[in-house]
């Protein structure tokens, strides 16, 4: 049998990501904590015959599951991965791990010495679609631009208001652009700029549209974010000495549109001790240009602030 800890539930993913661990593998049992008991009772009720609830992060710790999901704020993520770690206990992480710098440090102290254990990354870099066109590609990409757009309005509800206060769009949305672009140009990737739109309402602090720019050993990258749109939509577009590739994800008939089933998947190798799939260097260069994002995107919305 195995067991998987689910920490945190104020977040589509992990219900999301139990669905698919419990339909490849019918056996999980899984060990749910989170502060609020009516997201715990609303999870136990989908999974009456596999979950129960632990009352703390320390009792999830000492029950030495198999594996773990955390979903929580950034700022608390480092201190929740090191204890499950050092209790030899796999960890997928939703993204983004870390916002800031120094929440990365952080992170960075917390793997150390376990870092084939963890797993972070946006869900997209693991579709399918994504894998298949950029194996065939090889190494021809010479620029790369990718589209992030996902409606950012469900952040005014309580249980998902931490995502806004977390560091909004540029951080929680921007991670899936940038892990789209490492995954094409590699962890040599620096974001050099990003600015934002101004918040379109007085709820969310957040903006509501962005866009920057990145290299990567002298290939230019650009990503776009919407948070303004209904649904969710990505797109990864290509640049080779042949022409120009687009790659759309979330397209109706496509394998596993959003990568949630091969990220199940992955995590289910982890708990059966295989080394995590993305090698800590990539999740922590996706990870600092994350932190990098966010920093130049504030010194933007400053600066406007400052503009008469």
């Amino acid at each position: 049998m195995t067991r998987i800890a689910i920490i945190g539930l104020a977040n589509s993913h992990p219900r999301i990501d139990a669905r698919n661990l419990a339909s490849l593998r019918p056996g999980v049992r899984f060990l749910v904590q989170d502060e609020d008991p009516a997201r715990v009772q609303d999870f136990l009720a989908e999974h009456p015959e596999r979950a129960e609830q632990a009352a703390t992060v320390a009792d999830v710790v000492d029950a030495g599951c198999a594996a773990a999901l955390v979903t929580v704020p950034p700022a608390q993520v480092a201190s929740l991965v090191g204890p499950l770690l050092e209790a030899s206990t796999a960890v997928l992480i939703t993204k983004p791990a870390a916002t800031t710098t120094q929440e990365l440090e952080a992170l960075d102290a917390a793997v150390r010495g376990h870092e084939d254990r963890v797993l972070t990354c946006s869900p997209l870099r693991m579709a399918p679609a994504v894998a298949a066109q950029l194996r065939a590609l090889g190494d021809a990409t010479v620029a790369a631009r990718a589209h992030a757009a996902h409606d950012i309005g469900y952040w005014t509800r309580p249980e998902n208001h931490w995502q806004d206060e977390a560091g909004g769009l540029v951080p929680m949305m921007g991670v899936h652009a940038l892990d789209l672009l490492e995954l094409a140009l590699g962890p040599s990737l620096r974001v050099t700029a990003c600015t934002t739109g101004p918040p379109r309402d007085g709820v969310l602090t957040s903006p509501w549209h962005a866009e920057g720019r990145a290299k990567a050993d002298g290939r230019q990258a650009v990503f776009t974010l919407d948070g303004a749109v209904g649904g969710q939509h990505y797109t990864l577009e290509i640049d080779t000495a042949d022409g120009t590739r687009t790659i759309a994800l979330g397209e109706d008939g496509q394998e596993d549109p959003f990568g949630f089933r091969t990220l199940a998947g992955h995590l289910l190798a982890m708990a059966g001790g295989a080394p995590s799939p993305l090698p800590w260097p990539r999740s922590r260069a996706v990870l600092q240009a994350v932190a990098d994002a966010t920093r130049l995107s504030r010194r933007s919305e400053a600066r406007d602030q400052e503009t008469p």
